[in-house]
């Protein structure tokens, strides 16, 4: 459980992250992009000499006289999940003529964090443990009734997988065409040019957990459309990139999501 109440939530700029996570000994944060790209050493140094002014000037920081930073202790526990969790979600949503949308999740027994943009800031609060996660996922993605595609699991090479946004351009007969062409049977070739054409919305589902000297993945996607909804799962096969594409329904992809969670969290959690 954790022992934040859900409404601390804090925003602050990707170089003011950075900064408190250096504070707590972080040198980088899984999903988040380095504010510093191709910055001078005394540069970076300049901008989170800056930030912690700002940050103290909000009450995550005290500057002592002495040269000492102390960090808040609620501050400090949500930025310490970040930088070292125990399992890291990395969920993304897009809807056709939309921007895609991001939110990044950091589990660190008590403590689960939700990060998410907000415009150029950035926004941290806890979440009520797995529960909330699933519920993240689930509200990201509007799962509700929607049913399975009609239509048989198929694998396609990736680079066969065009956006909604190529999809329209090209038009429904043409994608199938080239779906087709990629190996796909007529039924399933129709189906999936019809999602693609006619998508209400996409996204992916990625979960990380470190281990000795790596990080074991794992993950799922959903391609949800006027016709229904699929799951997909990448696999690689002849050192290619391929999508297996699975007739679902939200019942069940909300029940692949779960395990999911389940897997990647702490196992005396799960």
């Amino acid at each position: 459980m954790n022992t934040l109440p859900q409404e601390l939530t804090f925003s602050c700029s990707p170089v003011e992250l950075f900064t408190l996570a250096s504070l707590l000994g972080g040198v980088m944060l899984v999903g988040v992009p380095d504010p510093f790209p191709g910055w001078l050493t005394e540069e970076i140094e300049a901008a989170m000499q800056a930030a912690r002014k700002t940050l103290a000037e909000r009450g995550h920081l005290t500057l002592r006289p002495d040269g000492q930073v102390v960090m808040d202790v609620a501050t400090a526990a949500l930025v310490g999940t970040l930088v070292a969790p125990r399992a890291v979600f990395l969920l993304t949503e897009a809807t056709p003529d939309k921007a895609p949308r991001q939110w990044a999740c950091y589990h660190r027994p008590p403590l689960t964090v939700l990060l998410e943009s907000e415009g150029e800031a950035l926004s941290l609060k806890p979440l009520e443990g797995q529960s909330a996660l699933f519920e993240q996922v689930v509200s990201a993605w509007q799962l509700g009734v929607q049913k399975a595609v009609r239509a048989e699991t198929l694998s396609l090479p990736e680079s066969a997988m065009q956006s909604e946004r190529e999809a329209r351009t090209a038009g429904e007969a043409a994608m199938q065409n080239a779906l087709q062409q990629a190996g796909a049977g007529a039924k399933n070739a129709r189906a999936l040019a019809r999602t693609l054409s006619a998508s209400r919305r996409s996204g992916a589902l990625v979960a990380m957990r470190p281990r000795e000297n790596s990080w074991e993945t794992g993950g799922l996607g959903m391609l949800d459309g006027e016709n229904g909804l699929w799951l997909l799962r990448s696999f690689t096969r002849q050192q290619a990139d391929w999508v297996e594409l699975i007739p679902c329904s939200a019942q069940k992809l909300s029940a692949e999501i779960e395990m999911l969670l389940k897997h990647f969290l702490p196992q005396q959690e799960a």
